[in-house]
């Protein structure tokens, strides 16, 4: 499928997949006619033909009865998903070919906007002109560019829903090598000897080292495969992958499950303890000659990822450091539009060095502790960076909570969205116990922005935010649930404010064994998923501080993300929710009551409390839930009118609020 490119979207032939399609279809109208055929014939057996065999007769073909049925049942979301696929590309190709004949328009004005006048110097007008056209120009560049990104993104997404739908469909049995001998040819590789499977593996090798070619997600797989079936050495595939780093990158579209038995193939088997395997020289070596490459590679193991990460995070740090004080020390150029560019790239190269300074300190303020491992379980190379910190190994804790932050959240401030992870692991420790459990504070997904007069982005109002996060956590999700294998008890995730949007529209769309999930302050659930039984977790609660009218004690700003978004509260009695209490007990100075929509509070106001921060009713419940204990949280009360409340009442005869 990968005959397009990020500049040219639309490339390819999708009358070859709609043709594929109908085929598929024919030949699952086929194969239920054989699988009738063999129905008939075993239905038709003399009863008199009996003995060794008869039943090996029998069993033949009953074994090839279910082995067709299994392809039928494969056929047919193939084929549905084939003809989906084609059909997404023939839109995406309309726009591209519109983009393209921008982009074109534009680089040609952007040309001739540099070229000086033969006969004498321009005039200033022309000059102005110029400058003029050449923004004009810039601006349209920009903008088809962007285009052809998002169009980019849409045909990698279908590509990868079309594989995802096909390979999800065969049976659970399908063994992954048989996929990878599939790569070149081999239909069934238990029929080749050991001799001819070496010669095939070296011409697979032979077109890997073929310089100047794109790769394959298959061949990356392959290579994998053949890795963890022992026909190439370790050595042999780091020399490939650090020769091919575009082989290396292909690693990423590879099915985390293949990844993981190819990871844990590379575990030192001297190690005492299985549960917890040493690093094999190997797996170090990968760590230090790929880091961008396995620091986001799902499947691979935790701590390899970490040091990966921290790899690319200090290196990127440096970059860009030299990289502003370059910028500072030539100057900005002479142009408005050239002065603009400037200006924006240094701003958001000052965003980056930021995120990774923040990114840095909320690890080292773990490893001050002395006690308590973090891990940079992820690491983006978007600007700003998405990432992840893990509170506790990840890969040995038995109870994981994932935290989803909300609007305004970023790298930039990680340490500020680590802290509430950190007090949600404490209040863990102090249910369950100390190292048996981890909190992900996962910044994983580009939030909507705060609204303001300088960015007026009302996208926390919108849904496209929370479609990306929802995908991006699914995936997440995934990874460590594959990763982890058996050895995971408990999965939880946590949602606060804009964070339960993207968090409920995830769990809704995917089913990944999650026990419980915490909506916190929610800016909303969409109206899709009616209540909870839409959503794939064991229990769903929900706390929201007291919603409060214009004035008063309490927490309105997820009310007006609910009001003016249109999305459902998930405290309403026909959500379904488990709801617990989060305005605290009256004279108990260790369950205090939320006033704020924060998840912690500021340190200038230090009469607040925010829904994480310590030695309050909220974070109470929200830990006993995260811990399966969620039937010991305080239930959900009505709170009392404020004094505002109860002037409208007494004047309307109506508060105006919900309660």
């Amino acid at each position: 499928m990968r005959t397009w490119t990020d500049t040219a979207p639309g490339l390819g032939d999708t009358e070859v997949v709609a043709r594929w399609a109908s085929r598929v279809a024919d030949d699952e109208d086929a194969g239920a006619g054989i699988v009738s055929a063999l129905g008939g014939a075993l239905a038709a057996q003399p009863s008199y033909w009996t003995g060794a065999g008869a039943a090996a007769w029998a069993a033949t073909l009953d074994t090839e009865r279910d082995g067709i049925q299994a392809l039928l049942r494969a056929a047919g979301p193939a084929s549905s998903a084939a003809r989906a696929y084609a059909a997404a590309v023939d839109g995406i190709q309309r726009e591209a070919a519109t983009q393209i004949r921008l982009l074109d328009e534009a680089q040609h004005t952007v040309s001739r906007s540099y070229l000086d006048s033969v006969d004498s110097p321009p005039t200033e007008s022309q000059v102005r002109r110029r400058e003029r056209d050449h923004a004009d120009a810039a601006t349209q560049l920009t903008s088809a560019r962007s285009a052809l990104g998002r169009l980019a993104d849409q045909r990698r997404a279908a590509d990868d829903a079309l594989v995802a739908s096909v390979t999800g469909s065969l049976p659970s049995s399908w063994p992954a090598e048989r996929a990878a001998f599939l790569a070149f040819g081999i239909a069934h590789p238990e029929r080749l000897s050991a001799a001819e499977i070496d010669h095939r593996v070296d011409d697979f090798l032979e077109t890997l080292d073929a310089r100047g070619r794109s790769y394959t997600a298959a061949e990356a797989s392959a290579l994998l495969v053949f890795a963890q079936r022992g026909e190439l050495s370790p050595e042999r595939v780091l020399a490939l992958l650090t020769a091919h780093p575009t082989l290396a990158r292909k690693l990423s579209a590879v099915d985390p499950a293949v990844v993981a038995e190819w990871w844990r193939g590379l575990d030192d088997p001297a190690a005492p303890d299985t549960a917890s395997p040493s690093h094999s020289a190997a797996q170090l070596k990968l760590v230090k000659a790929l880091p961008e490459v396995l620091g986001n590679l799902d499947g691979v193991a935790y701590w390899a990822r970490d040091q990966a990460n921290q790899a690319t995070l200090t290196a990127r740090l440096d970059w860009t450091k030299a990289e502003i004080a370059r910028m500072e020390a030539e100057g900005a150029p002479y142009g408005s539009y050239l002065m603009s560019q400037y200006i924006r790239r240094l701003d958001e190269l000052r965003v980056d060095k930021a995120s990774c300074e923040d990114v840095i300190g909320a690890i080292e303020m773990g490893e001050s502790s002395g006690s308590i491992t973090r891990q940079l379980i992820s690491f983006s190379r978007d600007s700003p960076p998405l990432g992840a910190v893990s509170i506790g190994d990840l890969d040995t804790a038995s109870n994981v909570t994932y935290m989803v932050p909300g609007m305004g959240s970023s790298t930039k401030y990680m340490s500020g969205w680590v802290g509430p992870a950190q007090n949600l692991y404490d209040k863990q420790s102090n249910l369950m116990g100390q190292g048996n459990h981890a909190v992900v504070a996962w910044i994983g997904y580009t939030s909507p922005p705060l609204p303001s007069l300088g960015n007026p982005d009302l996208g926390v109002l919108l849904g496209g935010y929370a479609e990306d996060g929802a995908q991006r956590l699914i995936a997440d999700l995934s990874a460590l649930t594959t990763t982890r294998r058996d050895t995971l008890t408990a999965l939880n995730v946590v949602g606060h404010s804009y964070g339960t949007t993207v968090a409920s529209r995830a769990l809704a769309e995917a089913d990944l064994g999650v026990a419980s999930f915490v909506s916190v302050a929610s800016a909303g659930i969409e109206r899709w998923i009616p209540n909870v039984n839409a959503i794939h977790a064991t229990h769903v609660y929900a706390e929201q501080a007291k919603d409060v009218l214009l004035v008063g004690v309490g927490d309105n700003t997820a009310r007006y993300g609910r009001l003016f978004s249109g999305r459902a509260d998930p405290m309403q009695d026909d959500f379904g929710a488990e709801r617990m209490n989060a305005d605290g007990v009256s004279g108990d100075r260790e369950r205090q009551g939320v006033n704020t929509h924060s998840a912690t509070r500021d340190l200038e106001h230090p009469e607040e409390f925010g829904y994480f921060d310590k030695k309050t009713e909220s974070l109470d419940n929200i830990g006993l839930a995260t811990t399966g204990r969620g039937d010991e949280a305080s239930r959900y009360t009505t709170p009392p009118l404020t004094p505002f409340e109860e002037g409208l009442l007494n004047s309307n005869g109506n508060p105006g609020v919900a309660g």
